[in-house]
Parts: C-alpha cells; sequence; structure tokens
C-alpha cells in the first residue's frame, strides 16, 4: 500500500509539474483532432485557391502558369455574366431560403402534436433530404419540361394559361424551376430541426400559459419562438450558406442557360473550372465567395444577437 501511494503521489507530482498537463489545458487537447482536421480538410485548401487567385492557371495552356498579380479579379468583375451571377445568386439564395423556413415551419407545428400514422408520415415527409441533388435536378427538369412536364399540363388543365410555358429556355423564367427544386429539397431540414427544438419545450409552461388564459398567437410569440430561437438563427446561418454554395441543382436543370443567364457564383465558379479549365479565374470567384460570406455571417451574427439567443 505504501508502494502504491507513494506511486500515486508521484504521479500527481509530475502532473503539476508538467505544463502541458495543466488543468486549463486539457479541453484544448480534446478539440485538438478536430482542428488538425479542419485544417487540413479546409485550411489548405483555402490557402491553395488564394495562391492560385492569383496566377494565370489555365490548364488548356498548361505551360504559361505564372503570377499575373490582380488579373484574374479584374477579369471576374470586368465580366458580366459575373454580375449576372451575383444578383441570380441572391434571387436563389432568398427565395429558396424564405420559403423553405416558412413551410419547414409549418410542416413541423404540425408534426408536433402527436396523431395516428404520425412516424409514418414524418418519415415519407423527410425522404426529399435524403435524396441526391443531382436527382432532384433531373426531376425538376422533366416537371418544368415545355412539352412534357407535368407543371405546364397541371397549368393548362386549371386554365392559368393558355399555351405551354418554356420554363427552362426562357431568361424570364428559368429561374423559377431551380428554386422549386431547391424548396422542395430544403423544407425537411427545417422540419427536422425545428421539431426538435419544439419537443424540447417542457409542457407546464403551456399548462401555465392556458390557465392564465394566453391566446395560441400570445404562445406562439411569447413561448414558442423565444425557446426555439436558437435553433432558427443556427438553421437558417447555415442553409443560407449551404444554399449559396450549391450548385448541383441548378447545373442540372439549365447549366446556367439559357445564355448564362441562370448561373449562380457556385455555378459560374464549376463551369470556369471544369468546362473552361481556368482554375485561376475559378480561385478568384472562389475566393470573393468566402470573403462575402464572412461578411454576411458577421452582420447575421451581429444583427441577430446571437449570444443573447442562448444555447443551441
Amino acid at each position: 500500500m505504501k508502494g502504491e501511494d507513494s506511486k500515486l503521489k508521484k504521479d500527481v507530482k509530475v502532473r503539476k509539474k508538467s505544463p502541458l498537463l495543466k488543468e486549463s489545458l486539457v479541453p484544448y487537447w480534446f478539440i485538438l483532432p478536430a482542428v488538425l482536421l479542419v485544417v487540413l480538410f479546409y485550411g489548405y485548401p483555402f490557402i491553395k485557391s488564394l495562391y492560385m487567385s492569383f496566377m494565370n492557371y489555365n490548364l488548356v495552356m498548361e505551360h504559361n502558369i505564372y503570377f499575373n498579380n490582380f488579373e484574374n479579379y479584374k477579369g471576374i468583375f470586368d465580366d458580366p455574366v459575373f454580375g449576372k451571377a451575383a444578383v441570380n445568386t441572391l434571387i436563389w439564395v432568398f427565395y429558396s431560403l424564405i420559403i423553405q423556413f416558412i413551410l419547414g415551419f409549418i410542416l413541423a407545428l404540425l408534426l408536433w402534436k402527436p396523431f395516428k400514422g404520425r412516424n409514418v408520415y414524418q418519415s415519407i415527409v423527410f425522404i426529399p433530404w435524403a435524396v441526391s441533388g443531382f436527382l432532384i435536378g433531373i426531376m425538376f427538369r422533366w416537371m418544368f419540361n415545355a412539352q412534357f412536364g407535368v407543371i405546364n399540363d397541371l397549368l393548362l388543365k386549371l386554365g392559368l394559361i393558355q399555351e405551354n410555358i418554356p420554363f427552362l429556355s426562357q431568361p424570364s423564367t428559368v429561374m423559377i424551376g431551380p428554386i422549386a427544386g431547391a424548396i422542395w429539397y430544403g423544407i425537411p431540414f427545417f422540419a427536422i430541426m425545428i421539431l426538435a427544438a419544439l419537443q424540447g419545450i417542457p409542457n407546464e409552461i403551456f399548462e401555465a400559459a392556458e390557465m392564465d388564459g394566453a391566446s395560441k398567437m400570445t404562445r406562439f410569440w411569447k413561448i414558442i419562438v423565444p425557446f426555439i430561437k436558437p435553433t432558427l438563427l443556427v438553421t437558417v446561418l447555415l442553409r443560407a450558406i449551404w444554399i449559396f454554395n450549391s450548385a448541383d441543382i441548378i447545373y442540372v436543370m439549365t447549366n446556367g442557360g439559357p445564355a448564362n443567364s441562370s448561373h449562380t457564383l457556385a455555378t459560374y465558379l464549376f463551369q470556369k473550372a471544369y468546362t473552361a479549365l481556368d482554375f485561376g479565374s475559378a480561385s478568384a470567384i472562389a475566393v470573393v465567395i468566402i470573403i462575402f460570406l464572412a461578411i454576411y455571417t458577421l452582420i447575421y451574427l451581429t444583427v441577430s444577437k446571437f449570444e443573447e439567443a442562448g444555447d443551441f
């Protein structure tokens, strides 16, 4: 026993002496693997993209790669397609996000209260979230087909149009189809996250509110919204960034056309990199996207008073 006690005291003494084993440093050791993975898989590609954005790096002319300072940035800002893609990106994110959020919130409220067959219904409505974005693009491309699409067929039968509309072939309507696909894809995400937050609200609060005579609208704005506010803020922030970076649905449905009228910044980057093989310009677009999203995140967190909302 004396030997064990002596060994234990020795270990404690060593731990006290070692600066790497200080209690205040323990949390950093736990998060170190995650930090290293982030640096490896996100930090290096970012630095590489930043480096390439200052180079004439076109694989069509692979023997003519050199530093060109800010020429790639000048090129993309002088390009009218880039401006159009930036406007399309704002339209794409705004309508996709707002409608997804509203419909996802309503769906979560409907699924919140128990009813017969709720689990089965819940499984069915969450299916879109498990479907590939490329497959959704193919599905909605057929649905919005000018000759055989079900959308035109429904509109004709309802008497809302007199002849088929080539939704994906004219610049004025080309974004409708991809936005509809993105909405269908994103509703389950909001529904899942908001439903999980709703299920965490204690029933005692609603019982007390009912006893006080609070109306449904009062309970919604005074109890439900404040309780799930952290979830709402995080989901809107994440989903906006995901939609902004999403290229699969638009690329499959329109490939940026007609005449580059449906490009977003993400699809334009994709075209520059893998069609034009101009990785220098593509890297410059990627850097601009990162800067834009960083500014958006800072403004969003400040305006929404994220730190005061509570834990997610």
